[in-house]
Order: structure tokens, then C-alpha cells, then sequence
């Protein structure tokens, strides 16, 4: 006996649940970027980012002169830091984004 794929072969579409799932997955990243591109850009004083710039130094120092800290690490820092005038998480994204541009870090 010889086995012959008829028109029911399952390889020619991925059954229903995995075809979901992606579908689910493409979503939750369309609704990421929307998320990201709808996001307020706080205005950051230069006052504020030479702060910034100076706290995140004291970070990669206490942590051994990292090459690469988690954002939540750097998170969890300021949050823990600068406790008279935090830094929101918008701003710390806007003022990393900054940093970036000016090409005084990587984000990856």
C-alpha cells in the first residue's frame, strides 16, 4: 500500500489554531506600534537631561562599568534614585531615544 495525499492533505494550510495564534500575534504588534507611534514625547529640559545623563553615568559605575544594562534595571534605578522630580517612564524612553540620536548609547 501506498500512501497518496489526497485534497485533504493537512501540510496546505496550518490548521486552524496555529492560524489564530498568528493572527493574534500580527495584532498584539500592530497594536505595539500604534502604542509606540501614539506615544507622548515629553518635553525634557536640558537642565533635566544633563540630570538624566549624570544619574545613568552613577548606574554604569555602580554596576561595574557595564557595557549593557536591562531597562528595567535602568527603570528600577531612577526609580529608586530620584526621588524629588522622577523621571516617568515616557521620559526616560524619550531622554534614551535622545541619547541614541546623539549616539552616547545603543538601545537594541
Amino acid at each position: 500500500g501506498s500512501a497518496a495525499a489526497g485534497p485533504s492533505d493537512a501540510s496546505e494550510q496550518p490548521p486552524a489554531s496555529k492560524k489564530a495564534r498568528t493572527e493574534a500575534g500580527a495584532q498584539v504588534v500592530e497594536e505595539i506600534r500604534q502604542a509606540d507611534s501614539a506615544r507622548e514625547v515629553p518635553e525634557i529640559s536640558e537642565q533635566r537631561y544633563k540630570h538624566f545623563k549624570n544619574l545613568l553615568y552613577k548606574l554604569v559605575q555602580e554596576k561595574y562599568q557595564a557595557q549593557s544594562l536591562e531597562l528595567d534595571v535602568i527603570l528600577k534605578f531612577f526609580e529608586k534614585t530620584e526621588k524629588n522630580q522622577p523621571f516617568s517612564q515616557a521620559e526616560i524612553e524619550t531622554i534614551l531615544d535622545k541619547m541614541q540620536d546623539e549616539n552616547k548609547l545603543m538601545r537594541s
